[in-house]
């Protein structure tokens, strides 16, 4: 039996034998590159070298029959790269192109914290004109990854769409480098997130019985507080991301912080409220 499944990575030194194994298994791959010049991306990544790398990785990928998505995290010093970008991408033979929104954890909170993280407002306009303009020109997928309540209906649920793309967290675990399982990668960060070490307790132990996974599939989106709690799309969206919102707020049901800004500066679209909070 082959397992298929969805793979992020950055592909820097990847090897030609795991790129077969990826393709035998069926794997989707994204890679991350942050730039479309070495000073960019290894500005962000802090590795020098690695845009080369990344590079010689990709195409090592896509000549193993692979089709990876491209990973483009969005901060002030790459803004003016997204068209260039989308155009690496084709050229690259990328399958697809998603543009993350910088979360406030770990090193992007100290980035939220300078000049280096776009404004909400910023973003709103970006991710506006990017489904709208970008996604329907470009001779690949594009998704800007913001949260369903931004995105237009035909790009949620048309055939030109990228789909809801939103976090599968009610059938996903994460296993860190130790072999420790966590709710995701935010488990290196936030040990209450980590269920204990695969040598140390059964995958069907955690999987059937630990408590916050338990509390996840049972109580999202019916416990979401705040501007996720008012959102008309919390049944598709979930609270966007249950790790971040514990990482903010100390448990998961916490509004998602885009969303909340958004709403406080009188960004958040009203057609995607309950009625009592237009």
């Amino acid at each position: 039996m082959r397992a298929s499944g969805a793979f992020w990575t950055r592909v820097a030194g990847c090897r030609k034998g795991r790129n077969e194994s990826f393709t035998e298994n069926r794997a989707q791959v994204s890679v991350s590159l942050d730039g479309v010049d070495a000073a960019t991306h290894e500005w962000l990544r802090g590795v020098q070298g690695c845009f080369q790398a990344t590079l010689e990785g990709l195409q090592q990928l896509v000549q193993a029959g692979l089709k990876p998505q491209l990973v483009f995290t969005l901060i002030r010093r790459n803004v003016e790269q997204v068209t260039p970008i989308i155009l690496l991408a084709e050229r690259l033979g990328a399958g697809s192109i998603k543009f993350n929104l910088l979360q406030p954890t770990e090193r992007g909170a100290l980035l939220h914290c300078s000049e280096e993280a776009l404004t909400v407002r910023e973003l709103v306009e970006l991710g506006s004109r990017v489904e709208r303009q970008a996604a329907t020109g470009s001779h690949i997928p594009i998704l800007f990854h913001h949260p369903p309540a931004f995105r237009p209906l035909s790009r949620l649920f048309g055939e030109s769409g990228g789909g809801c793309a939103v976090c599968g967290i009610k059938g996903i675990l994460g296993v860190l480098h130790d072999g420790s399982y966590a709710l995701c990668g935010i488990g290196q960060s936030t040990p209450d997130l980590v269920f204990g070490r695969a040598d140390r307790v059964s995958l069907a132990a955690v999987w059937q019985g630990h408590p916050v996974l338990q509390a996840v599939r049972r109580d999202l989106p019916a416990r979401l507080q705040g501007i996720c709690r008012a959102c008309l799309m919390q049944g598709i969206c979930l609270g966007s991301c249950a790790a971040q919102n514990y990482y903010r707020h100390g448990n998961l049901w916490g509004p998602f912080w885009f969303c909340e800004q958004a709403y406080q500066e009188h960004l958040f679209p009203a057609t995607r409220l309950r009625p009592e909070k237009r």
